[in-house]
């Protein structure tokens, strides 16, 4: 009782003060009950995580006027780093801060976090939205073809590194939704910030700004600006434009350019998010264009969908870094079978085609490879139960395979429950 005593009277003494304080805090975990594939020697096993433990805080004067955020991070095991910022604003006009946040002037509406929400640090896997997830192709080449000889042209010659060109610089291939929709600035980690600043001469417009001073720390200042994140947002009657653009110091890498249109809000049946980035290399452009919609068609039934595809890039036949076209399709019908009981269907799918004049497509003329179109799915049912605000329990079964080169693909399944707390 003395703890809890001492406690309350030092969060009275801080609310007290100058700055009004609200402190919140998230604690979600999940277990696998069981988990394995369709493979004759393979184990049935579990799992389990703490994914989220966080503790938010944010603050403001009386007037307005300065503020400031911070999100400590304790997630057992994660390298996530904790965030904060510090901001002012002395009109309605300006806005500077200085530190990290979960995204400054984001602009991907429900086609990331959002598509999931709570279920995936639960039951459901969102790696689609940024990495990790259903639509990648990872895997060691070195290994897969170690007796690689030479092939037809364009692929005469010895490789320079034994195997083929480029092969040390190659992580695999993947696609995701924020290829086509600008995730924000100063997301990520606790060092990927710097420097932000908003101008807003009018309600309707908004020029906003990042330089990451913090993420390139110790970096020349010429580089630092060349990585500028630039945007221009205008807010209107019937939805939201932005275009921005993120540059970078790389030397090959002249930076990319984000176009958004969003309509809709919680409150409206329809909201629609329409995104394309423009990646551009000094050889090459590629382009990702997207498309989510969520739209509630009664009461009791709803439907999430999410579309990017990518096609352009570097097409060098001799090159490893040769861009296939690449697709993902989420679909998640969701019914809300009372107050607190809702059960969600997700499908999706992700595929990756390679031209037969690429590297991958001649090795699947010699025999290497058994497909130049490696082809991805999920499944994946779950309910949200949520007994009172801020609190739900998911209980779910994932089902899917992995985009492979391979003829047969591994069928992986599992049976994931979880428990999400907003504190």
């Amino acid at each position: 009782m003395k703890k809890l005593i001492a406690v309350s009277m030092m969060l009275a003494l801080v609310v007290g003060g100058a700055f009004a304080i609200e402190i919140s805090g998230q604690v979600f975990s999940n277990v696998t009950l069981l988990q394995g594939d369709n493979d004759d020697d393979s184990d049935v096993t579990g799992d389990g995580s703490i994914a989220r433990v966080r503790l938010h805080g944010s603050a403001e004067n009386a007037d307005g006027t300065i503020g400031g955020w911070f999100r400590l991070i304790a997630n057992p095991g994660s390298d996530f780093n904790s965030r904060g910022h510090a901001w002012w604003r002395p009109n309605d006009m300006f806005w500077m801060a200085i530190g990290s946040s979960g995204g400054w002037f984001g602009a991907e509406g429900n086609t990331a976090w959002g598509f999931y929400r709570n279920a995936g640090d639960a039951v459901a896997n969102p790696g689609n939205a940024w990495g990790g997830g259903f639509a990648s192709i990872d895997f060691d080449l070195g290994d897969l073809l170690p007796d690689l000889p030479d092939l037809e042209p364009p692929y005469n010659g010895e490789p320079p590194n034994g195997i083929f060109p480029d092969f040390d610089d190659f992580d695999g291939f993947s696609i995701t939704t924020r290829d086509a929709f600008y995730y924000g600035f100063g997301d990520a980690d606790g060092q990927a910030g710097g420097l932000a600043l908003s101008i807003t001469p009018m309600d309707m417009l908004s020029l906003n700004f990042g330089l990451p001073f913090i993420q390139m720390a110790g970096a020349e200042v010429g580089d630092i600006f060349a990585s500028l994140h630039a945007q221009v947002a205008l807010n209107l009657d019937f939805g939201t434009i932005a275009i921005t653009y993120v540059g970078s110091a790389d030397d090959d890498n002249s930076g990319t350019i984000f176009a958004y249109f969003g309509m809709g809000s919680d409150e409206d049946a329809l909201r629609l998010d329409v995104g394309l980035g423009v990646h551009l290399w000094e050889d090459a452009t590629r382009i990702y264009a997207g498309l989510g919609v969520e739209f509630d068609v009664s009461a009791e039934l709803g439907l999430r969908t999410r579309l990017v595809a990518g096609f352009g890039g570097r097409d060098d036949a001799e090159s490893i870094s040769y861009d296939p076209f690449s697709l993902i399709f989420d679909l998640m019908p969701f019914f809300r079978v009372s107050d607190n009981l809702t059960a969600f269907v997700s499908i999706g799918m992700a595929m990756f085609s390679f031209s037969d004049d690429s590297l991958i497509g001649t090795a699947v003329d010699a025999g290497f490879f058994d497909t130049a179109t490696p082809f991805g799915w999920h499944l994946n049912p779950f309910i949200e139960f949520t007994p009172f605000g801020g609190m739900s329990l998911f209980a779910g079964f994932r089902l899917w395979s992995m985009p492979t080169f391979a003829e047969d693909a591994t069928i992986r399944w599992a049976v994931p429950i979880g428990f999400t707390l907003n504190l």
